[in-house]
């Protein structure tokens, strides 16, 4: 019951924003590891560009 209470006095705002951040969060994941097969596949990228996106990406992360 007192969880319950706690969970009231949220604001409605907050509870949307929390829920869009995990919505968007889990997209992204989704779009991660197919990204590489994005880039050779549809685009025609090399392996070796692809190496280079994904260094870059784990260097400004």
């Amino acid at each position: 019951m007192k969880r319950l209470v706690l969970f009231m006095k949220i604001p409605r705002q907050v509870i949307i924003l929390g829920l869009l951040s995990l919505f968007t969060d889990m997209a992204s994941e989704m779009l991660y590891p197919i990204t590489p097969i994005f880039l050779t596949s549809v685009l025609g990228a090399s392996m070796v560009l692809v190496g280079v996106i994904e260094g870059i990406a784990e260097f400004t992360a």
